[in-house]
């Protein structure tokens, strides 16, 4: 018998008995949203209600979806200059950061500490905690001049790093530190300090601190420039910047 309608949700089914095509309404009850898994030759399609796998609906313009190994998971997008890195085939993708170097502290304002001053703090920044990732770094530069006599520390987490014992009046003096989280956001290693003059040295050689602190940088970290004057003259720091290091 020839069909000339279908119904709403009618599809056409092959009886081979008869040897002719029927209308058939068995969508009617797939509901929205349904996947429809793939049959074999002949068959018709029906619903598997709530047992069938659905579609993670997206929330957010920038959402991506992937595989997680049991379902299809939403990952919400991430910061700005972020890209989505992969970490192998039993891991879930994840965004990430481009390694590379940023400034978070950039000071050319002079700080004057007059003569006869106890030790008192030139310069100062508060690492925030969480900033340094694994195997990320710090790199802090500052110029300076001062009494010959004068004493300038430097100072990451209340330990001192070096001390110039004798600041020297001129020339104007570049220190530079490098801080590494070389294992966890609570292991560091400092491995390189030091301090050079923009013309010839004319200044004693500095004395090293602690170069493997442990500090817990998941919390905030205080970064400290400090001076110590006597009569033979004052400290002046020119300024510094520090550097966001990324792995």
């Amino acid at each position: 018998m020839p069909i000339t309608t279908l119904t709403d949700k009618a599809v056409l089914q092959w009886i081979d008995s008869a040897k002719e095509w029927k209308a058939t309404t068995v969508l009617a009850g797939i509901a929205s949203s349904t996947i429809i898994a793939g049959g074999t030759q002949g068959q018709a399609l029906t619903s598997k209600g709530s047992t069938a796998p659905k579609f993670e609906g997206m929330t957010t313009q920038g959402d991506v979806e992937y595989y997680s190994g049991t379902a299809r998971t939403r990952l919400a997008p991430g910061t700005s200059g972020q890209f989505l890195k992969t970490l192998g085939a039993a891991a879930n993708p994840a965004w990430a950061t481009v390694g590379g170097v940023s400034a978070i502290k950039l000071d050319w304002a002079n700080s004057n500490l007059a003569a006869s001053q106890a030790e008192t703090t030139v310069k100062s920044y508060t690492l925030v905690g969480g900033t340094l990732g694994t195997n990320d770094g710090l790199r802090i530069t500052f110029y300076y001049t001062g009494g010959t006599t004068a004493t300038l520390r430097f100072k990451w987490g209340g330990g001192t790093v070096f001390t110039d014992n004798g600041a020297g009046a001129s020339p104007t003096k570049r220190a530079q530190v490098e801080i590494w989280n070389t294992n966890s956001a609570s292991a560091q290693k400092i491995i390189s300090f030091g301090i050079s003059a923009s013309s010839t040295p004319a200044f004693k050689a500095a004395t090293g601190g602690d170069t493997s602190p442990s500090i817990n940088t998941a919390a905030d970290v205080a970064i400290l420039i400090t001076g110590e004057t006597d009569v033979s003259g004052p400290i002046d720091v020119l300024g510094w910047t520090i550097e966001h290091i990324r792995a």
